[in-house]
């Protein structure tokens, strides 16, 4: 087995979050920088694969979309094996899913303890007209358990969400202490494939961002 196909090279991050928050135009946002209006529904998962390389090694960052539909929870779940890196968005016109921040910490806490990094990521800041949760009941949600915070909006600045998730991935190798790796200041990921899905997956269509 090569460096780049070691199980121990892959960084796997997900993006968790009730239905219709914006996960998978967060997540093909950063695959390809543009807003889709018209989004599948994820039924089972999918991800997008890029390449991170620290002195000689190549690692495989990767970032999964998951189900948010609540009878698709514990589907969701078996997704979360292996992640270092855990982002939990809800949207800020939408009390409901911030209320549903709870349900996921506890979720990532009963399926993998207090490894991975966690971020809450308040999303559809372009809708700021209509927010019901302001930016500082979210920073101290996240302050209180000790998660990193970022607004966001799939449709106005994804630019800005792609290079939180570099800073994450930053963090992640700073607190892994992985050879090679010297500075936060810059990140250069390279996309590896194309989004991968699962096979007969069964979706809906819907507006979602």
């Amino acid at each position: 087995m090569s460096q780049n196909d070691n199980e121990n090279n892959v960084i796997k991050m997900i993006i968790l979050g009730d239905s219709g928050v914006g996960k998978t135009c967060l997540v093909n946002g950063f695959d390809n920088g543009l807003f889709t209006e018209k989004t599948i529904s994820t039924y089972a998962s999918a991800y997008i694969s890029k390449i991170k390389k620290i002195g000689k090694i190549e690692y495989n960052i990767q970032l999964w979309d998951t189900p948010g539909q609540e009878k698709y929870r514990a589907v969701t779940k078996l997704f979360y094996r292996e992640a270092k890196i855990c982002i939990v968005v809800y949207d800020i016109t939408q009390r409901s899913t911030f209320q549903s921040l709870d349900y996921w910490i506890e979720s990532i806490k009963e399926s993998l303890g207090n490894e991975p990094i966690i971020a809450i990521v308040g999303n559809k800041i372009d809708l700021f007209e209509k927010e019901e949760i302001n930016e500082k009941e979210g920073k101290q949600y996240s302050q209180k358990i000790g998660a990193l915070f970022y607004l966001s909006s799939a449709k106005s600045n994804i630019a800005g969400f792609s290079e939180f998730i570099e800073d994450l991935i930053n963090k992640y190798f700073e607190k892994n202490n992985l050879d090679g790796f010297k500075s936060r200041k810059s990140i250069t990921l390279k996309k590896n494939s194309n989004r991968k899905s699962k096979k007969n997956c069964q979706c809906l269509i819907f507006n979602e961002y």
